[in-house]
C-alpha cells in the first residue's frame, strides 16, 4: 500500500537516459521543445526574492469505503497552521487546529498522533519551485527530468496573459505532456509555465493507468513476493492532481492549493475513494523587491537536507500532558533513526507550537464538523479545478498486452453455487487509452456449461460508461453480487446459495457517475434472451457433514426475448456513528418482448443512537409489478439481503414488502447485534397486500468494522422454520 500513496506525497526524482530514436518525435512543435528546455534548465530554481513569510494552510485526508447499502467514512484527518518562515533562522508552525477520526473503528474524535513530527510537511521553501510537484523516480517519472522525451511526448498548448494594476503583464504558457506507453509510473496532464521564471505555477495531470498490486509480481519485483494471490486485484488510480500557485502582492509565486482524488477497487470487497486538499491563504510576504536574488550556495543543498531537529512548546492553557510526553519520546525515536541518514539537518529548526487537545478539536480555523463535506476550496476554485481537469490531454498509446487473470471471486473466474457447481474461468483484462476491458470464459463442472463475457469501460470527466456482452448464469437480483467471493464461500461451506438464476445471452450499456464520486445514479439499457437453469449439485461442507442438508432446487425460470431499462437513484445523509445516518433508494426496471411490465420500488433505511449507549438502525422496502412479468422478474423473499433465516425464494410475487430492526452494541469496530427481520410477497392487487401473513425471524449477529464485514444467526418463526448462518458483506449496523 506504500506504493498507492506515494503518488499523492511526491518525491524527488533523479535523471534518466535518452535514446535517440525517441527524440526526434517527441515534440509536437519547436515551441514545446523550447518550453521544456528552458523548463529543465530552471527546475529546482524559483523566486529567490522572498526572505521571510507567513501563511496560514490547512490539509484534509479523507477515505471512504463504497459497498451496496452505503458509503462509510473510513477515515479523515483536517489540520490547520500558522507558518512563519525563515530564510535565516527557526521555522515557526503555531498549529491552530487537528482532529481525526476513524468512524469504522471507534466514534471518537482524536488529536492526530505525533503531530509535532507531522505538521512540518506543509512548510514550503520558496526557493524550491517542486515543492509540491516533487516525483520519485521509482515510482513517478517527472516529464521536465533529463531524458524524459524516452517517457513522453510534448506539445505547446494554449497561453493566458495577466495584466497587474501597476502595467505589467504576466504571461504563462501551456506545455501538454502524454506518455509514450501505458505505464502507472508515467503521467499524462498539462504545466502551465510562467514566461519570465519558466517554473511550473499550475498543473494537472493523472496517472497514465491504475496501479495494480499485480504489477509487482508481474515486473519481477520483490514487494511483488509478499502480496497473497487474491489481493493482487487490487487497484489504484488516481483520477486527479492539480497544484497551483497564485500572484500575491503582485509580485510573488506562492503555493495556493493542490487537491488529489482516487479510488481503490478491492473486488468483492467494495471501493475506497480517497481525497486529499490542501490550501494556503493569508500570506505576509518580506523579500527583496528590487529583484530575484542571485542563487545562495546553501540553496542547493537545501532541498537534499533533513528536516530532523525539532522543539516542541506547548502554549499558555492546560497541557495534555500524556500527548505531550508521547509526541517527545516520537521525536525522539526519529532523530535516533536518522543518526545513521547520510543526509544533513537542514538549516534552522522546526519549532512546533502545540494548544491543548481540546483547543486543537475545536479550533474555529477547521470546518464546523469532521463529519461535513465543506469543501477547502470555493466554488470558484473548484468549477476552475474541474474545468482543467475535464482539459487533461488523453494518452495517445494503443492497447496494452492482455493480463490474464483467475483469482476467486474475479469476474468471471473462480466461483461455487448450485447450479455449475465449481466455475473455472480465466479472464484477459486490457486497456486503450482511459477505457479498459476484459474478455473472459469459465466451465461449470456441474452444469458443464461454458460461460462467456467481454466488457469495456470509458471514463470521461464525471462519468463512466459501461458496455457489456455475455453468455451464461444470470441472477435474478444482481445488487446482491451473488457471483462475489463471499456468495461463493456460503454456498461452498454452508450449503447456502439464496440466488434464484437463470441463463442469458444479450448485452448492456451501463452509465454511472465516475468511481470516485458518489453513485448517486444507475442506467442500464439491455437486451437479453431468458431461459431456464437447474440445480445441478448439492455438495457443499454442511452436507458432507450431513447429507440430509441439500441446496434448493432452482425456480423454472420462463424463455423469453426482453429488452428493458433500469434505474437506480441515491441518497443518503450523515457518516457521523453518534448521530443520525439516512438513505433511500428508488429502483424502477422496465421491459418489453415477450412480456412487457415495470417493476418500481423504493427502500428507506436509518440509523441513530438509542438509550443505554446502543445504536438503533431500521430498514423497510416495498415494490409491486405493473404488467406481465416472467417468474425470473418477479420479487423474492428470503436469504441474507431480504429475509433472514430463511431460505431464498420461500416467497415470490408481484409485490412485496419488507422490514428489518436491529438494535446493536455502540462501538463500530466489532458490535453484537439483536435483529428481527419481517417480509412477504404475493399477488399485486391490493387485497392481496391485506390479507398478507408475512414471515417472521429474528436472530443475533456480529458486525465489525461498522457493518462492513457480518456475520448472523436467524431463527425463522414461521415455517418453513429452523436456524440459518449469514456471513455477508455491508449490514445495517
Amino acid at each position: 500500500m506504500k506504493r498507492l500513496l506515494l503518488i499523492g506525497s511526491l518525491l524527488a526524482l533523479g535523471p534518466g537516459t535518452l535514446p535517440a530514436q525517441q527524440a526526434e518525435d517527441a515534440y509536437a512543435d519547436a515551441l514545446a521543445r523550447e518550453l521544456v528546455a528552458r523548463a529543465r534548465a530552471h527546475r529546482g530554481v524559483f523566486d529567490r526574492g522572498i526572505t521571510e513569510y507567513r501563511t496560514r494552510s490547512t490539509e484534509r485526508i479523507s477515505v471512504t469505503h463504497r459497498l451496496l447499502r452505503r458509503e462509510r467514512l473510513v477515515f479523515r484527518r483536517e489540520t490547520a497552521a500558522q507558518i512563519h518562515w525563515r530564510r535565516a533562522g527557526d521555522t515557526e508552525v503555531e498549529v491552530l487546529g487537528a482532529r481525526e477520526v476513524v468512524p469504522v473503528a471507534a466514534s471518537r474524535i482524536q488529536v492526530p498522533a505525533e503531530l509535532a513530527d507531522y505538521m512540518p510537511h506543509l512548510v514550503f521553501d520558496p526557493l524550491d519551485s517542486e515543492f509540491l510537484l516533487r516525483m520519485d523516480s521509482t515510482f513517478i517519472r517527472h516529464p521536465l527530468a533529463v531524458g524524459s522525451e524516452a517517457h513522453y511526448r510534448f506539445a505547446s498548448g494554449d497561453s493566458t496573459i495577466i495584466r497587474l494594476p501597476d502595467g505589467r503583464e504576466v504571461r504563462l504558457r501551456e506545455l501538454r505532456f502524454s506518455p509514450r506507453r501505458r505505464d502507472p509510473h508515467l503521467i499524462a496532464g498539462s504545466f502551465w509555465l510562467h514566461s519570465g521564471s519558466h517554473a511550473v505555477v499550475q498543473a494537472a495531470f493523472r496517472i497514465a493507468r491504475p496501479y495494480s498490486l499485480a504489477d509487482d509480481a508481474d515486473d519481477g519485483d520483490d514487494d511483488g513476493d509478499d502480496v497473497p494471490f487474491f489481493l493482487r486485484g487490487i487497484r489504484a488510480d488516481i483520477t486527479h492532481i492539480a497544484v497551483e500557485y497564485g500572484l500575491w502582492d503582485l509580485r510573488w509565486w506562492l503555493p495556493r492549493y493542490m487537491t488529489m482524488a482516487g479510488v481503490v477497487e478491492l473486488g468483492s470487497f467494495g471501493t475506497l475513494p480517497m481525497e486529499y486538499q490542501r490550501s494556503y491563504a493569508d500570506y505576509e510576504v518580506v523579500g527583496d523587491t528590487t529583484g530575484t536574488l542571485p542563487p545562495a550556495p546553501e540553496d542547493s543543498a537545501r532541498a537534499r537536507c533533513r528536516p530532523g531537529r525539532f522543539t516542541l512548546t506547548v502554549s499558555v492553557g492546560s497541557p495534555d500532558s500524556v500527548r505531550t510526553r508521547r509526541t517527545r519520546e516520537a521525536l525522539e525515536r526519529r532523530r535516533q533513526e536518522a543518526a545513521a541518514d547520510s543526509l544533513p539537518d537542514c538549516p534552522g529548526r522546526y519549532i512546533v507550537t502545540l494548544p491543548d487537545s481540546v483547543d486543537l478539536l475545536r479550533s474555529a480555523a477547521l470546518p464546523g464538523s469532521i463529519y461535513g463535506e465543506e469543501p477547502l476550496l470555493s466554488s470558484v476554485e473548484l468549477e476552475q479545478l474541474e474545468a482543467r481537469v475535464r482539459d487533461l490531454p488523453l494518452p495517445s498509446f494503443g492497447p496494452a498486452a492482455l493480463r490474464l487473470d483467475w483469482r476467486p471471486g474475479g469476474p468471471g473466474t473462480l466461483r461455487y453455487n448450485r447450479v455449475e457447481g465449481l466455475a473455472l474461468g480465466l479472464r484477459g483484462s486490457f486497456q486503450v487509452g482511459l477505457a479498459r476491458g476484459g474478455v473472459g470464459a469459465s466451465y461449470g463442472t456441474s452444469d458443464e456449461q461454458i460461460s462467456a463475457g467481454a466488457d469495456l469501460t470509458v471514463q470521461w470527466r464525471e462519468r463512466t460508461l459501461r458496455l457489456d456482452g455475455y453468455r451464461g448464469l444470470r441472477a435474478t437480483d444482481p445488487a446482491a453480487r451473488p457471483f462475489s467471493l463471499p456468495n461463493s464461500l456460503g454456498a461452498l461451506l454452508f450449503g447456502q446459495d439464496d440466488t434464484q438464476y437463470y441463463r442469458g445471452v444479450g448485452g448492456a450499456v451501463t452509465l454511472a457517475p465516475a468511481p470516485e464520486q458518489t453513485q448517486w445514479y444507475t442506467l442500464r439499457l439491455y437486451g437479453e434472451r431468458q431461459s431456464p437453469v437447474r440445480r445441478n449439485t448439492d455438495f457443499s461442507v454442511a452436507h458432507w457433514i450431513d447429507d440430509a442438508h441439500t441446496f434448493r432446487d432452482n425456480i423454472v425460470a420462463e424463455r423469453a426475448n426482453q429488452i428493458g431499462a433500469d434505474v437506480a437513484l441515491r441518497v443518503q445523509q450523515g457518516v457521523d456513528p453518534r448521530g443520525l445516518r439516512t438513505g433511500a433508494q428508488l429502483d424502477v426496471r422496465a421491459e418489453a418482448g415477450t412480456f412487457a411490465f415495470t417493476r418500481p420500488a423504493l427502500t428507506l433505511r436509518a440509523a441513530l443512537p438509542a438509550a443505554a449507549g446502543l445504536a438503533l438502525a431500521l430498514e423497510g422496502a416495498a415494490g409491486t409489478t405493473l404488467g406481465d412479468a416472467p417468474l425470473q422478474s418477479h420479487w423474492f423473499m428470503g436469504g441474507t439481503h431480504s429475509l433472514r433465516g430463511y431460505p431464498g425464494a420461500t416467497l415470490n410475487g408481484e409485490s412485496f414488502w419488507r422490514a428489518r430492526a436491529e438494535l446493536a452494541t455502540a462501538l463500530p469496530f466489532a458490535r453484537l447485534a439483536l435483529f428481527s427481520d419481517a417480509g412477504w410477497a404475493g399477488p399485486a392487487h391490493g387485497d392481496a397486500w391485506s390479507a398478507a401473513r408475512p414471515l417472521l425471524s429474528v436472530g443475533a449477529g456480529a458486525s465489525f468494522l461498522d457493518g462492513i464485514v457480518r456475520l448472523d444467526l436467524a431463527r425463522a418463526l414461521r415455517a418453513p422454520t429452523g436456524w440459518r448462518a449469514h456471513l455477508y458483506l455491508d449490514g445495517l449496523l
